[in-house]
């Protein structure tokens, strides 16, 4: 599928309550040393960084919203309701159909001037069939990267792929693609970026 890019559907005082939300020194961010990939998969990281030179995974903060992989892996934040009409203003726009959230975090990237041009691995977030959603909370010079390559089932593949897309960070734009494409972040070095990563099990109608 194309990707789906939706600017101005969130409503001004919507986008200053998540904002508020996600920037309040009350909000627990928890440091996470490799965003793409985890140590788990330190061997592929480094395969792929052998072959492309623009690859360095960074760090950054995450807090988990919701994990919902099914009744034995549930956590749900309380701060995850303020997130959730966003569902509904997508729906008013699009024909999205959702049976099920799988997982949403909010990521905090602080600028990293000395990494200018890299970006970090290139991953999926799931390894079956989902959408992702990624919206952004602030104006950035961190892009959101899609390549060409889809993740096959079984198939190994850290070879250098080929950008299809480069979406520019904007505050209060929503991005919406299959989340079995292969995608990255650009590495902010102007501008901290903060958005929420959301997969969802559903389709476009």
């Amino acid at each position: 599928m194309k990707p789906i890019i939706l600017d101005n559907i969130l409503p001004q005082v919507f986008q200053d309550k998540l904002i508020e939300t996600f920037t309040h020194s009350d909000l627990d961010w928890h440091y996470n040393s490799g965003i793409s990939l985890p140590d788990s998969q330190k061997e592929e990281l480094n395969s792929y960084m052998s072959n492309d030179n623009n690859i360095a995974e960074s760090d950054a903060f995450v807090h988990r919203l919701l994990i919902n992989h099914d009744e034995y892996d549930y956590y749900k934040s309380n701060y995850y309701e303020v997130v959730h009409p966003i569902f509904y203003f997508i729906q008013e726009k699009i024909n999205l159909k959702i049976k099920s959230v799988l997982r949403a975090r909010a990521v905090f990237y602080y600028k990293q001037p000395e990494l200018r041009g890299k970006y970090n691995a290139p991953h999926v977030d799931q390894f079956t069939k989902h959408l992702s959603a990624i919206v952004f909370l602030s104006d950035s010079d961190g892009s959101t990267i899609l390549f060409e390559d889809k993740y096959e089932r079984g198939v190994s593949n850290t070879s250098k792929k080929n950008i299809e897309y480069a979406i520019e960070a904007k505050k209060g734009r929503i991005l919406i693609f299959d989340g079995l494409q292969f995608h990255t972040g650009l590495i902010p070095t102007k501008s901290n970026k903060i958005i929420l990563n959301i997969n969802i099990d559903g389709e476009i109608l």
